[in-house]
């Protein structure tokens, strides 16, 4: 499944719509009089079974080999990469507004505030992205801390839920937002993994898509899985190889020499980890067998004054030798 990469962030999509579809099937059933969704719903039997099977398709999709952890290599300029970033931190703005409006919990305000400043990061790395320049540190850290708090009060806030269907696909998004940040946090680093940045990218995706339907916070979701969908790291297999260049700017680019096309993808074989696998990527060794010299290839011209200096040498030694012969008789 690994040839279906380049359409992942379609087939996520697709997913994910009909995650929700399911969920929104199941929330339309309403309850009954005490507060419950009906036990045993044919749509949260089906979103479960679908779920699952979604998950092993994306951990099936992304077995690739890790082709390095070089920023621009793996993220180059990208306009709907900075669209991404701009809709996922007006959504966290407009979240964090709501519930600093509304809710009373003391860890609210620092948990706003956080989130506030977090956007306004994302804000500036959406500017980043689009001229392809390597995001500082504390960019994605910040989302990461707010993403853990807010994790923190959502397990605080939906322990006190009746029933696992309500909350389930809710705190499944937050909790995989979080390694997902993570993992792009970790490129500006150059310590990123792009196995496991795109697994954990395409799961929560999905997550949150599926979290839409029913959801008070329905706007986070929304523009966080538009952002895990546009912002991916590049597709494309690419050997360890990597070549640095030096931009007119004076700083340090790295510069793929080794791209393979989509038709070549499809016939490498997955990696299992046998020596096979690996020597799919590995640089063939130069020949041992030297280069044929075309200056020894000689012409017909050059052969034949060749002969006759030496047919010239010989009769000149053989005068030589009869000289000598005739003097010792005499």
């Amino acid at each position: 499944m690994r040839k279906y990469l380049h359409q992942a962030p379609r087939l996520v999509l697709l997913a994910g719509c009909i995650g929700a579809a399911l969920r929104f099937w199941m929330l339309a059933g309403g309850t009954d009089e005490k507060n419950l969704y009906p036990a045993h719903h044919p749509a949260w039997i089906l979103l479960c079974i679908f779920s699952i099977l979604a998950v092993a398709a994306i951990w099936m999709m992304t077995r690739i080999p890790d082709t390095g952890s070089h920023y621009r290599a793996n993220f180059p300029p990208s306009v709907l990469g900075g669209i991404g970033y701009l809709v996922f931190a007006t959504g966290i703005v407009l979240t964090a507004v709501e519930e600093l409006s509304s809710s009373n919990s003391p860890l609210a305000v620092p948990s706003c505030v956080l989130g506030i400043i977090s956007a306004v990061c994302l804000y500036w790395a959406a500017i980043l992205s689009y001229t392809g320049k390597r995001t500082p540190f504390f960019v994605h850290a910040l989302p990461c801390f707010y993403f853990a708090l807010r994790l923190f009060l959502m397990g605080r806030i939906l322990g006190a839920e009746p029933e696992i269907s309500r909350f389930l696909f809710r705190f499944l998004a937050a909790l995989s937002l979080l390694p997902a940040l993570y993992q792009r946090w970790a490129f500006d680093v150059d310590l990123g993994n792009r196995r496991k940045y795109l697994l954990w990218n395409l799961i929560a995706g999905y997550f949150c898509l599926v979290a839409v339907p029913g959801s008070a916070d329905w706007i986070l979701y929304l523009t966080a899985a538009i952002w895990l969908l546009t912002s991916l790291c590049s597709l494309k297999f690419t050997s360890r190889s990597i070549q640095a260049v030096a931009e007119p700017d004076g700083t340090e680019a790295v510069a793929d020499i080794t791209q393979m096309p989509p038709e070549a993808e499809e016939n490498l074989p997955e990696e299992t980890g046998s020596e096979e696998a690996e020597d799919a990527f590995s640089v063939p060794e130069p020949s041992s067998e030297p280069e044929p010299n075309p200056e020894e290839n000689y012409g017909d011209s050059e052969l034949c004054d060749t002969l006759n200096m030496y047919a010239a040498c010989e009769s000149m030694t053989h005068a030589s030798h009869n000289a000598t012969d005739s003097e010792r008789n005499n």
